[in-house]
């Protein structure tokens, strides 16, 4: 009576389980990072962004762009159609360029910070596994 070691596939389908579940949950830890980090930058009013005038013009249309940035003016006048305008991060803002600007600057660090987190949870993972799952134990064969 032979032993069938399914212990080696579904270990294989774990760590490929684990690796994939790991990566697409980076997304969400993106998100977390990003938002704490916006609510961070908000208080540092030394921090700017700069945006485009047709962005923030598509965004708040003609008027409220001049009322909120008049450096736009050049833009609509014909006379600089690349003009760019310093934006303030500020999550806790009503405007939405402001909030951007918070979420913008924090993006690629969020980025980086949840990619490695979670490289290093797989490596842990995969290294480790009598710390984060319960081994197959293998079982006999009916045939």
């Amino acid at each position: 009576m032979g032993i069938c070691d399914h212990s080696l596939t579904l270990f294989c389908f774990s760590i490929r389980f684990a690796d994939v579940f790991f990566q697409f949950s980076v997304i969400v830890t993106i998100r977390l990072i990003m938002f704490s980090s916006a609510a961070i930058i908000s208080g540092y009013k030394s921090l700017a962004a700069t945006y485009p005038c047709v962005q923030i013009d598509s965004v708040l249309g003609e008027d409220g762009t001049l009322a909120l940035y008049p450096g736009c003016a050049t833009y609509y006048d014909g006379s600089n159609p690349d003009q760019r305008v310093v934006v303030s991060p500020d999550f806790e803002s009503e405007n939405p360029l402001e909030i951007a600007a918070a979420l913008g600057i924090s993006f690629g660090t969020a980025g980086w910070l949840a990619l490695w987190i979670h490289a290093i949870i797989v490596e842990v993972y995969v290294r480790e596994p009598a710390l984060m799952r319960i081994d197959v134990i293998s079982t006999p064969c009916s045939s």
